[in-house]
């Protein structure tokens, strides 16, 4: 699966710190890679009848993430 050392560019954002909600400090981060189906040996591009394709090869996945700092 994959080829071999295959490291996707992952973009990553320091959104800041806050006070939390009464259980500590939290820090958010917002994080995204693009990846190409190709890249796994997917290969989905479903013709459509008008042209085109259904499934592109480009894959975008976004995460949005907070971390509690413990005591």
């Amino acid at each position: 699966m994959g080829r071999a050392g295959f490291e996707p560019a992952l973009t990553l954002v320091f959104n800041g710190v806050n006070p939390g909600m009464g259980r500590g400090e939290v820090a958010g981060f917002d994080a995204s890679v693009v990846l190409s189906r190709k890249d796994f040996g997917v290969g989905a591009e479903l013709p459509l009848d008008g042209g085109g394709t259904m499934v592109g090869d480009k894959v975008t996945i976004t995460l949005a993430l907070e971390a509690l700092k413990q005591a």
